[in-house]
């Protein structure tokens, strides 16, 4: 049997060695403290990386492409990290930890390209998670460098945010792929994918709610109340695509029955207890939706054990998208509201914007007071449909 060639294309080992040496000239220029040199030098870089992507074709050449992307970027992050804690009063914290996440995960990656090329085990990185993360961690260290000496609050740490996520899918990803090939599992299906990707973006929402380590979401830069919003729609369409393409794709699976009302939970529940801390809802609310779902799930899991798997019901659906439509229009109107208050309406309309506040602080409540009547009436649907398989454990 013939041997496989694992040698990358010429090109593109010269576009690793001209990434090598313009990362390395940044890290040198951001040291120096000459930080405009170093932002053209990181431009360069990036605009190579893009560039590479136009010649390499073949397995070796994407896998020395993702090799040289790292080895470049993480000593830059690194020496960006070492500048920031030396010239920030505050030590910055979220830099701090993304940058000790990645390196250890790309340690991880390197360690596994190496032993591509020179133990001919098979490549089990995630490829199009790569290309992802190459260009998150681009910008980060770009948008990080610029932050040295001009302002891009809060640009540079949502950019930081973005890398830690998809960094993290990524990892999961390689771990994932090696353990499937080790154990022979099936791949996990795209319906399930979306479910978890709508999981793992949970916490994200609660760092850009309460970015300004402040409970009041209205205090929030104007980005930050777009990008929860922009998440909060992010989870409701996900919730709808994982179960149309698991119908679609015939790829219906017991775990997706599951997890797919678990995520639903998570991510609903991370909202609900924003708007508790933002003083939106009243806690007695939260806490019967909470006592809903999980008396729902105690439900499902007495049917589990009796071999039964209880499906998602109207009532249930019905539920979950009045959920999400509230959730929306409540973060939508706090940030209407907060452009208000920041703009020339309140001193132009003084009495009118008394009366917009009042409104104000009756619409979540009136909102969520509809959203809890709903879950409790659509839990005690379940409560009735599941009865057979309660009577066999009260009886």
């Amino acid at each position: 049997m013939e041997k496989e060639n694992r040698i990358p294309h010429f090109s593109v080992q010269i576009f690793a060695i001209l990434k090598l040496m313009l990362a390395y000239a940044a890290l040198w220029r951001i040291l120096k403290g000459s930080i405009s040199e170093s932002v053209i030098l990181l431009s360069c870089l990036a605009f190579f990386g893009i560039t590479e992507r136009l010649v390499r074709r073949d397995l070796p050449s994407r896998v020395l492409c993702a090799l040289s992307n790292r080895l470049a970027l993480v000593p830059v992050l690194i020496a960006m990290c070492g500048v920031a804690i030396q010239n920030n009063a505050h030590f910055p914290l979220l830099l701090a930890f993304v940058t000790l996440f990645i390196f250890g995960k790309e340690l991880f990656f390197v360690r596994h390209a190496i032993q591509y090329f020179f133990r001919n085990e098979e490549y089990a990185a995630p490829r199009g998670m790569q290309k992802i993360n190459a260009v998150a961690v681009f910008v980060a260290v770009l948008l990080y460098a610029v932050s040295l000496r001009w302002a891009v609050e809060p640009y540079h740490n949502l950019a930081l945010i973005a890398v830690l996520v998809i960094s993290f899918i990524d990892g999961m990803g390689l771990f994932w792929n090696r353990y499937r090939k080790k154990r022979s599992v099936k791949e996990i299906n795209l319906a399930t994918k979306i479910t978890l990707m709508r999981l793992l973006m949970s916490p994200v929402f609660l760092i850009v709610y309460f970015y300004d380590r402040n409970a009041s979401f209205s205090d929030n830069s104007l980005t930050l109340q777009i990008l929860a919003i922009i998440l909060a729609i992010f989870f409701t369409v996900t919730d709808g695509l994982d179960g149309y393409f698991a119908r679609k794709r015939n790829e219906v699976t017991k775990l997706g029955k599951y997890l797919d009302p678990f995520s639903d939970k998570i991510c609903t529940m991370t909202m609900f207890l924003c708007f508790v801390a933002s003083n939106y809802v009243p806690v007695w609310m939260v806490a019967l939706v909470f006592y809903r779902e999980t008396a729902v799930d105690v439900i499902r899991t007495l049917a589990a054990a009796e071999n039964v798997v209880i499906s998602a019901r109207s009532s249930g659906k019905w539920k979950t998208a009045l959920q999400a439509t509230v959730i929306i229009t409540v973060l939508v109107l706090a940030t209407t509201l907060s452009i208000i208050t920041n703009s020339t309406f309140p001193s132009l309309y003084p009495a009118m914007y008394a009366n917009l506040l009042i409104i104000w602080n009756w619409v979540p409540f009136s909102l969520m007071g509809v959203v809890t009547l709903v879950t409790v009436l659509s839990g005690i649907d379940y409560v009735l449909a599941s009865r057979e398989i309660l009577d066999k454990y009260f009886r």
